[in-house]
This record gives C-alpha cells, structure tokens and sequence, in this order.
C-alpha cells in the first residue's frame, strides 16, 4: 500500500516530537502540516496516538499549566491563553486551573513575589513609583487585579519575613 509508508513516516516523527516534550493534538497536528503531510494522514497518525493513548490533551494541559504556575510562577490568564493556543477547550482549562491552584494558589505566588521584590520591606512603605512598577509585573505575569489586590490590601506585616 502506498499510504502506509508515508502514515509510518508521520507516526515515526509525531512519536519524535512526543518523546522531546509533552504535546497537545494541535500542535502535533500543525507539525505534521508544517513537514507537509496531508489531512487524511495526519488525521490517521493522530487517532492511532490517541487509541494508543501517546496524545491526551487533558493530561497535556495538567501538566503544562503545572509547568507555567508552580516554575515559571504565571498567574491564571497567562495559563489560559498558553492553553488556548495550544488548542485546549474552555472546560479542560476551567478544570486544569481550579486543579492546580488548589496546589498553589495564586496568592501565594504574588505574596512571594511581592516579599521577593520588596526585599523584606512592607509594601506599604515603598515608593508609589516602586508599588506601581511591582504591581505591573504582575500584571503582566498573567495575574488579575482581584488577585493582586487581594494581596497587597492585608495588613503590611504579612509581607515582612
């Protein structure tokens, strides 16, 4: 058969990928398109890594979401937007979040990053150009203005070591 060949070259490399790093089905999918393999190929590969339980896209997003809140310390819609490109559902990542935040809830991580940043100091006693420039790190590692707040409103002794 002609087309065997070529879904052993795909699987082979689709079983490449997989080994270097978890994958979800988008990515595998976009790679395969990208070495040009066509749909019925791809499509093929795909269901046989499925079946043969390889590609798990909701065992894929639990462990990246892991990945970005417990070692790279992201907030909540950083996750979900690295998720979604990913081609992962809403519903999966409503689970994959409320999941990991039981393991490390965003305050805490804004808590350490506040303490780290403020070097022991309360973050009341800083510079309003000092809070303003920690408070849009935040921001910017993906956690929302509730979190933050919610943080940064306790009382200044929490944020002393």
């Amino acid at each position: 058969m002609e087309g065997e060949p070529l879904f052993d070259k795909a699987r082979v490399q689709a079983f490449r990928w997989l080994a270097a790093r978890p994958r979800s089905e988008r990515e595998l999918r976009r790679k395969l398109q990208d070495k040009g393999y066509g749909g019925t190929v791809i499509d093929k590969v795909i269901a046989d890594l499925y079946e043969s339980a390889y590609l798990d896209d909701g065992a894929f997003a639990r462990q990246w979401a892991r990945t970005l809140a417990v070692n790279r310390r992201l907030g909540n819609r950083r996750i979900e937007i690295s998720l979604q490109e990913k081609g992962i559902g809403r519903e999966i990542i409503k689970e994959v979040l409320d999941s990991v935040r039981e393991e490390m809830p965003e305050q805490k991580v804004v808590m350490a990053f506040i303490r780290k940043k403020t070097g022991g100091r309360s973050f009341s006693s800083l510079a309003a150009r000092e809070r303003a420039r920690i408070i849009r790190s935040l921001l910017g590692k993906g956690f929302s203005h509730a979190a933050i707040r919610e943080v940064i409103d306790q009382p200044s002794e929490d944020f002393v070591q």
